[in-house]
């Protein structure tokens, strides 16, 4: 019973510090860290206490010959619980070890262990059953999680081939590439992450997980289609699951389909509920759908958050630029900058929020230094051409959207073109200000500002070729 209390009051203050993690500062988690470190290592000494319990009881169990049902192996419950599960697993890779009292009691207290992220302990306990019997690929399975929990890459793909190239049952080789998987990603070899979890969603088609990590990749490297497809199979499977909700949304706003994209992120945030992070992503597709209102209660709400301030005070300034705010939206750039100064993105736009109030040779400078700190960009480029457009250097800034019409990405040769017909819709050249436009919907057909452009380009040539009807003396 004593016993009993004091593991309730470890986990009491477990909960405790959840709780506290939620809404502390750096320097208070660090504090919450160490107090986790410390109810881990009286856990610890718990456990040892027990196996150590259970190894005496064991000692009478086999002197008086007295029946031990707990021996029985569950072989449902050998593998990791994070592991594509299996009802049964395949004899051969189960090994004798299992069979022998010694090997397990070793298994047992590798588990154990294991399960207390007591990864030393674990590797100790493991190595001696992979001694014994180096056919039980369960435990080298373990071990090779273990020595990829301490970032020992060489040791864990080491085991992790043998694994593989032994290995019979589907749940412990998709369990052994799902490891393969995770250890890529931890050392940034995405392409070979991605080869992994396709090869174990061809095993386990079922696994939710591999296919969540499997869009997060995708989405990484700008694969918005396969980021859908994977989220949306997830939806179907688990409808409960935010994330695959949150990934449907993002692929489909990446991709310009912001309407679709909002009510997938309606989803999300309902299942989610309370997480900043997801709402302030939909608070940059609100902005995009014109609702100003929703988006600004979002922001404002994250200002009191100190992690997400900065994302606020963007959005805040983004909200104020739309809204024709222009000081407004200099004062919180420059905000956003005191707060994060090497926000290469926010440079920008302040440069831009200067040159939309009229602040021309400070805007032209923001983004001269922006273009010398990281080079050519397709909106820097864009606004230096505003800027000397207003200046009457038309040549100049023709030159500078020709560039832009030059860059290897598509939404930059849309914004280029869809800028140069700005340029000449506003020195009323409507032929050409047409010519570029519809070249920037040629690419893109969804691009609003081009499409904008393109309607008053229309009208106003049709506005100048109809023969101006007035009244007559005799009239």
């Amino acid at each position: 019973m004593m016993l009993q209390q004091h593991i309730e009051r470890l986990y009491q203050a477990v909960d405790r510090i959840e709780e506290q993690l939620a809404h502390a500062d750096t320097q208070q988690k660090g504090y919450l860290f160490d107090e986790l470190q410390a109810l881990r290592n009286m856990f610890g000494n718990v456990f040892e206490m027990w196996v150590n319990f259970e190894d005496r009881v064991q000692e009478l169990y086999d002197r008086f010959e007295l029946p031990d049902e707990d021996h029985q192996i569950d072989h449902a419950a050998l593998l990791p619980p994070a592991s594509p599960q299996s009802a049964a697993l395949d004899t051969e890779d189960l090994g004798m070890a299992l069979q022998s009292d010694d090997g397990f009691k070793l298994f047992r207290r590798g588990v154990g262990y294991f399960d207390l992220l007591m990864f030393d302990d674990s590797i100790r306990e493991f190595e001696k059953v992979v001694d014994m019997d180096p056919d039980m690929t369960v435990s080298r399975l373990y071990l090779a999680l273990c020595y990829l929990a301490k970032k020992d890459f060489a040791k864990a793909e080491q085991h992790l081939k043998i694994v593989l190239f032994v290995a019979h049952d589907p749940a412990v080789r998709a369990a052994a590439i799902d490891a393969n998987a995770q250890m890529y990603l931890t050392q940034n070899r995405l392409l070979d992450a991605r080869t992994e979890l396709e090869r174990l969603l061809a095993l386990k088609p079922e696994y939710v997980d591999a296919r969540i990590n499997l869009a997060l990749l995708a989405y990484e490297a700008r694969d918005y289609e396969t980021t859908l497809a994977q989220a949306t199979d997830v939806t179907r499977r688990d409808p409960l699951d935010h994330l695959a909700w949150r990934l449907c949304g993002a692929a489909l706003f990446a991709m310009g389909r912001t309407m679709e994209a909002n009510g997938f992120y309606e989803r999300a945030v309902a299942l989610a509920k309370d997480d900043l992070d997801l709402e302030l992503e939909w608070a940059a597709v609100l902005r995009k759908l014109r609702r100003p209102k929703q988006a600004r209660t979002i922001y404002q709400s994250a200002l009191h958050s100190d992690k997400h301030v900065s994302h606020a005070l963007y959005g805040l300034a983004e909200l104020a630029l739309f809204q024709q705010e222009y000081e407004e939206a200099v004062a919180l750039y420059k905000k956003h900058m005191t707060l994060n100064p090497s926000d290469i993105k926010v440079a920008q736009r302040l440069g831009w929020a200067l040159y939309a109030s009229g602040r021309l040779d400070e805007a032209q400078h923001v983004l001269e230094m922006h273009r010398k700190r990281v080079g050519d960009t397709a909106f820097t480029l864009s606004g230096l051409a505003r800027i000397k457009a207003a200046k009457k250097d038309v040549d100049g800034a023709r030159e500078l959207l020709h560039e832009v019409v030059r860059m290897r990405d598509r939404n930059d040769r849309v914004h280029g073109l869809t800028e140069l017909g700005r340029l000449y819709l506003d020195l009323r050249d409507h032929a050409r200000a047409q010519r570029y436009l519809q070249s920037a919907l040629a690419i893109d057909r969804s691009c609003e500002d081009a499409l904008i452009y393109l309607g008053m380009a229309i009208k106003e040539a049709q506005a100048r070729s109809q023969p101006h009807v007035g009244l007559t003396a005799t009239d």
